[in-house]
């Protein structure tokens, strides 16, 4: 007979620390400008913060850095702009505090110490007495903008003076049944996205108040489901071509958070609306100006038939990979909940009464990159009141300019065509209602101003 043998387990646990997070950073000799920080894999970087005030284009930073140690390679670090260079830009064309700067070290450890900042030949920072024995010295240096097209001149001022602040008011087009005009719809924002390769455009979006975008929840998140970090976006408003980044009269804003609607569900697509909170807030001109929020009710009925404009960059034609440079228009006819459940069983699935159908099933309307793109119903100015303006987008018989646009929908999702793996432009476009979400919408506002 087998006697019963012990067995003994040990556990061992590791601290998930890394050896340079346990160490301590030297003492900054200019702590309004620079500081030592931990990222978020526990790695100690620099940052520096230099003024933004009256700097001329293009600005040279050069960091002097001092290491105990010699290096065994020729890798001495990296200076290189916090923010995307367009935004970076933009702040110091608008007088902007601060242009925010990371500094790579070369080593996790031992930490370098900063022995001084020059900005365009001027000092701005100097060490009088480095803590530790010098061995190597680094110096870093990072120029912007490299790309002579950045140094071009930008007007500061719209072409009209005086502010709007009136919402929904549309501004005229020279070609109102293909492309967007310069200044036609100028609550249209464009969402771009920082990826590996830079800035992309990624979705479009509606300004609401000076303060916030909204958009659809989907553009917010990965394909697994995960938010995108507020600093992974940059909006652009009064924005027109987006081959040009040097164009007058356009705004570009940080996003400092984003609130998705709680009952957002990725899978039905359900409540697929996301507001974007604006680091700093619009400036209102000719070019930038809100979209009236919904206020007619929740009912469908008495706008069935009524034809919205729907503008944004999409692709075209259908299949092509590139985005157009300039925002299309298309005006859609919205159409009866129970039409479009008949129209496609897919439909079922992923419309509710919280969204409707709109679409001219004739090939053409909005894409990809139109997602979060307002569905905007036109309401002719009456003493002082609006009233539906059923003319106004069928001839263009009303001046434009008398008219207010509120915004109804935002663009959620299109059916996929099996053969081509792209939109279904032959089926409805599903759109997230707005009328039925401006509670939240207001309360949103509220809590994030």
């Amino acid at each position: 007979m087998l006697s019963p043998s012990r067995i003994y387990g040990f556990l061992t646990i590791l601290p998930l620390v890394c050896p340079s997070a346990a160490l301590s950073a030297p003492a900054s000799p200019c702590p309004a400008i620079f500081d030592y920080a931990l990222d978020r894999n526990y790695v100690w970087i620099g940052r520096l913060r230099v003024s933004g005030r009256q700097v001329a284009l293009p600005v040279v930073t050069r960091v002097y850095l001092a290491l105990s140690v010699a290096l065994q390679s020729r890798y001495v670090g990296l200076l290189e702009l916090t923010d995307p260079v367009e935004l970076a830009i933009d702040r110091i064309y608008r007088g902007a505090d601060r242009i925010n700067y990371t500094i790579r070290f070369p080593l996790p450890y031992p930490i370098p110490a900063l022995t001084a900042v020059v900005v365009n030949n001027v000092t701005v920072c100097y060490n009088r007495r480095p803590t530790l024995s010098l061995v190597t010295t680094i110096l870093l240096e990072h120029t912007f903008p490299t790309n002579p097209a950045y140094l071009d001149g930008r007007s500061q001022t719209s072409l009209y003076e005086e502010p709007h602040d009136v919402c929904g008011r549309a501004g005229r087009s020279a070609d109102p049944m293909r492309l967007a005009g310069f200044g036609e719809w100028p609550w249209l924002a464009a969402v771009l996205l920082e990826r590996d390769r830079g800035l992309e455009f990624h979705c479009t979006g509606n300004l609401l108040t000076e303060k916030h975008v909204i958009t659809a929840a989907h553009c917010v998140k990965t394909r697994s489901g995960r938010q995108y970090a507020p600093r992974k976006f940059v909006v652009y408003l009064g924005k027109y071509d987006l081959s040009k980044w040097d164009e007058p009269n356009s705004q570009i804003r940080a996003v400092e958070n984003v609130v998705i609607h709680p009952d957002y569900l990725k899978r039905t697509y359900t409540a697929d609306l996301a507001i974007m909170v604006l680091e700093e807030p619009a400036v209102f001109d000719y070019f930038v100006r809100p979209v009236c929020l919904w206020r007619e009710g929740g009912s469908l009925g008495p706008y069935v038939g009524r034809l919205g404009a729907v503008a944004g960059w999409d692709r075209e034609p259908a299949g092509r990979q590139s985005l157009n440079a300039r925002p299309r228009l298309f005006y859609l006819p919205l159409v009866d909940q129970e039409e479009c459940l008949r129209s496609h069983r897919d439909y079922f699935y992923v419309t509710s009464g919280d969204t409707f159908c709109a679409g001219l099933r004739n090939g053409t309307g909005p894409c990809y990159g139109d997602s979060g793109s307002g569905f905007v119903l036109p309401m002719a100015t009456m003493d002082n009141d609006v009233v539906p303006a059923t003319s106004v987008v069928d001839d263009f018989a009303v001046d434009r300019m008398s008219v207010v646009w509120f915004l109804r929908g935002i663009v959620s999702l299109s059916l996929l065509d099996p053969y081509r793996q792209t939109c279904d432009l032959t089926n409805y476009l599903v759109f997230t209602d707005v009328a039925k979400f401006t509670d939240w919408i207001a309360d949103t506002i509220e809590n994030t101003f």
